[in-house]
């Protein structure tokens, strides 16, 4: 009987072993002691293997991610439709750590595990606030369109869908290609513009509308410049004849001269340049007809700018 007994209670010690390793070692919240003032660097990898964004606020993220919780370790996931974050912290005594977090996995040095996926997701849900949109603009976002990008991100979107997806619904709500090209130019992709209050992005979509308007109206009073000073221009209105003793330089080859001109409106609408002769006698001044009409039947035509006159003033 004793023998048996004996058998008995080291069974019991194997298993109490294995209770041991996985539920008593096992550390349900990993990163819960966590110190900001441990923290050199952070990275966050959304996309890709070498697209990363680096975190500056430690505070905002040991909070976030010291509320991750792994459940059980697990050899099978299913992680299609499931955006990813990758994270690489590197600490001030030099050591690193990686870990990945998706709304139902979490893979550490020591293996994949199924996590909590309510704490995982409010996680992903900070990761992609941190990466989709450029975070300057953070105070003038719209919470109901950022959530709208966080969503398509935890869902398994690649950030080249998702901006593709926002400058889709960009373009269907009356935004232009010409002026997303020009954001474009300015560092701002669809998805900074598309995350915008609406009142921030009319603002910032008319002073845009502006400068597309006003680089045409700057290459057609360069080639209009270029014909007087040729002689290629018949004087009949809306074009007069420049004074016999203007001189026509080369302005447009000063180019830093030319970009810190400026086009003003009047009081009819029509916007106009006051250009100077080669020896600052006369101002040569371009009025420009950009005007916008709206038809009876609600439709709109809006004509390429034209030359609405040219005329010579003494200095």
């Amino acid at each position: 009987m004793k023998k048996y007994w004996k058998i008995i209670c080291a069974v019991i010690v194997v298993f109490g072993l294995i209770f041991a390793r996985n539920y008593i070692l096992f550390d349900h919240e990993p990163f819960d002691d966590l110190k900001t003032g441990e923290i050199e660097k952070v990275f966050l990898f959304t996309d890709g293997k070498t697209a990363h964004h680096e975190i500056y606020d430690y505070s905002a993220f040991t909070d976030r991610v010291d509320n991750l919780e792994l459940i059980k370790k697990t050899n099978e996931t299913n992680e299609e439709h499931q955006g990813r974050v990758r994270v690489t912290i590197y600490y001030r005594d030099g050591s690193e750590e990686r870990f990945s977090v998706s709304p139902d996995y979490i893979q550490t040095d020591n293996g994949i595990y199924i996590g909590d996926r309510e704490e995982s997701v409010e996680f992903l849900n900070y990761a992609f606030r941190q990466t989709l949109f450029d975070q300057s603009l953070a105070g003038q976002t719209d919470k109901n369109r950022v959530d709208e990008l966080v969503q398509l991100a935890t869902e398994g979107k690649t950030e080249a869908e998702i901006r593709d997806w926002a400058k889709t619904a960009l373009i269907s709500g009356g935004m232009s290609e010409d002026i997303l090209k020009s954001f474009a130019n300015n560092g701002y992709s669809p998805t900074d513009i598309f995350v915008l209050k609406s009142d921030v992005r009319q603002r910032m979509e008319s002073v845009t509308r502006y400068e597309i308007r006003k680089t045409r109206y700057k290459l057609l009073v360069e080639q209009l410049w270029t014909d007087y000073r040729n002689g290629n221009v018949t004087y009949e209105p809306p074009y007069k004849r420049p004074p016999a003793d203007f001189v026509f330089g080369d302005i447009f080859g000063d180019k830093s001269q030319w970009d810190t001109m400026d086009f003003i409106q009047d009081e009819m609408g029509y916007y106009y340049a006051m250009i100077p002769s080669e020896d600052n006698r006369y101002n040569m001044c371009v009025s420009v007809d950009d005007t916008v009409y709206v038809n009876i039947d609600g439709s709109v035509t809006d004509n390429p700018p034209f030359v609405r006159s040219v005329t010579f003033y003494k200095q």
